[in-house]
């Protein structure tokens, strides 16, 4: 049995690298004009609001990956795609590159399943599947740039529940390349003071008392500057890994902490400066 079931779980590793199983696309958006306008709850008069009207150059088209590994699983993800920005090519690779490293892992995890199912005596595999679920989604999107944030759910056959979790991303629509946390600060200012609590303050205003405050605290304080950060219009989305901070109830807990909270230390030259508006002289 384990022989032909490991060349099954073979050739699923090679179709899910080279072509993957039911790719299906594009499902193509034609651009259109995102209108945004959100006061966060916090902000004092006179303080900045994120109020912008910005035309979204880019089309969105959908791929998916999906497959069924024998009886031992199923995944089906589904990523997005970016044409008509000049940094389209670099960014649907780092799209793409999740999609497929996602399936291959799971791919990849079933072959050892398989091999601890065939060497056990014990009737410890009830039969239900192993599932991975991936969908990605542009979040925002202007001509400078793209936000995308994928959520995970990972079931492996066998275990009590499944587990969550939320990646998100931003990409300078023009190089294509990753925008990091700290590039959205002024060089050498001291951002992490200004940040780190109003992270604390977003996640107990979303989450309450579910949160460790501790711990919350300590994850905060050390945010680095390199991490991934989910740049929208009217904020930036900031998520822990499941557990960190809370139950994992809570999946990957994120937030949105407004423009309004780190005013003093955004960079009006970064990435995101054309997203605040500051008060007028």
């Amino acid at each position: 049995m384990l022989r032909p079931l490991l060349a099954v779980l073979a050739a699923a590793i090679l179709v899910t690298s080279c072509a993957p199983v039911n790719r299906q696309g594009p499902a193509t958006a034609p651009p259109r004009t995102v209108p945004v306008a959100a006061v966060p709850p916090s902000a004092e008069a006179g303080a900045p609001t994120a109020t912008v009207v910005v035309q979204a150059p880019a089309s969105i088209s959908v791929e998916r990956i999906s497959g069924v590994i024998s009886d031992l699983g199923v995944y089906d993800i589904t990523y997005p795609q970016v044409s008509g920005t000049p940094g389209d090519d670099a960014v649907n690779a780092r799209l793409r590159s999740i999609a497929e490293n996602d399936a291959a892992w799971f791919v990849g995890d079933l072959s050892e399943f398989a091999v601890l199912e065939e060497e056990s005596t014990d009737e410890w595999w009830e039969g239900v599947p192993s599932e991975l679920g991936l969908a990605g989604t542009v979040v925002y999107t202007d001509d400078r740039l793209v936000t995308v944030r994928f959520e995970r759910y990972w079931y492996p056959s066998g275990a009590a529940h499944g587990q969550h979790s939320t990646q998100v991303m931003t990409f300078d629509a023009v190089t294509g390349e990753e925008v990091h946390l700290g590039d959205l600060f002024q060089p050498g200012s001291q951002w992490l003071a200004v940040l780190a609590p109003a992270v604390v303050e977003a996640f107990v205003s979303v989450y309450g008392d579910m949160v460790r405050m501790t711990a919350l605290e300590l994850r905060a304080a050390g945010i680095g500057g390199g991490r991934s950060v989910g740049v929208v219009a009217d904020g930036m989305e900031i998520s822990f890994d499941s557990y960190s901070v809370g139950p994992g109830v809570l999946g990957s807990p994120w937030v949105l902490v407004p423009w309004a909270a780190v005013l003093d230390v955004v960079d009006p030259d970064g990435p995101a400066g054309h997203l605040v508006r500051w008060p007028e002289a």
